[in-house]
């Protein structure tokens, strides 16, 4: 559904309010609805030369905000070959927007307290300290591949249409019009599409958070 036809199904029934506040709420409570049901999934490659990485000497880090990425579920690390590694060359972690990569031992579960460190600086040379085992991005693994649950594009033309299903974008259209009956003191009416926005919320969340069968996304986009 596009940005065009929500905004005018909105407006048969509240026609004073114009494109510009509707477009604005819209996109906001897409967002919200696409985060709180885990909705969008997919699979992304990483790679070692993506820009959008940043270094220092103790990790590497993504800024998450960038890519749209609500959330990781899951991370493979492929190595150079394209085999898939079974053993994590490093750990990762979530820390406020940023995924962080941290170098781990290949022998040990155990990474020192402090955080240890990360691999090679932005132009592929090593870091300084000679006594660290460093991972090399590039050579032990060159490619991540991500699943995630992706923060939806901003819906910024008319012509563009939403991530999720015409179903799903019903939710915010109904989302929409109990804030717009509200305001109208037309409580019947904001009560009825509050309930239909939770119904839509709930099989979203099925599909979103349980998945349609388990298996494994295969990536559909690089970051590049």
């Amino acid at each position: 559904m596009t940005l065009q036809n929500m905004i005018e199904l909105i407006q048969e029934e509240y026609p004073k309010y114009g494109e510009s506040y509707l477009k604005i709420k819209i996109n906001t409570l897409y967002k919200n609805f696409c985060h709180r049901t885990q909705i969008i999934r997919k699979a992304i490659n990483l790679e070692a030369t993506d820009t959008a990485w940043t270094y220092d000497d103790k990790t590497a880090q993504l800024d998450l905000r960038v890519k749209l990425i609500d959330k990781i579920k899951k991370i493979t690390f492929v190595g150079p070959n394209g085999v898939r590694l079974l053993q994590e060359p490093c750990q990762w972690q979530i820390l406020g927007n940023y995924l962080q990569l941290l170098y781990r031992e290949p022998l040990c579960d155990v990474i020192e307290e402090g955080g240890i460190t990360f691999l090679v600086d932005k132009d592929g040379n090593h870091l300084a300290d000679q006594n660290i085992n460093y991972i090399i991005f590039g050579d032990t693994f060159n490619l991540l591949t991500l699943e995630i649950v992706a923060i939806p594009k901003p819906l910024v033309n008319l012509t563009d249409d939403t991530e999720i299903s015409d179903d799903f974008a019903d939710a915010i259209i109904y989302g929409i019009k109990e804030n717009l009956a509200f305001g109208a003191k037309d409580y019947p009416g904001a009560s009825y599409c509050k309930g239909k926005y939770k119904e839509l919320v709930l099989e979203a969340l099925k599909e979103g958070i349980e998945g349609k069968d388990g298996t494994p996304l295969e990536p559909t986009m690089h970051f590049q």
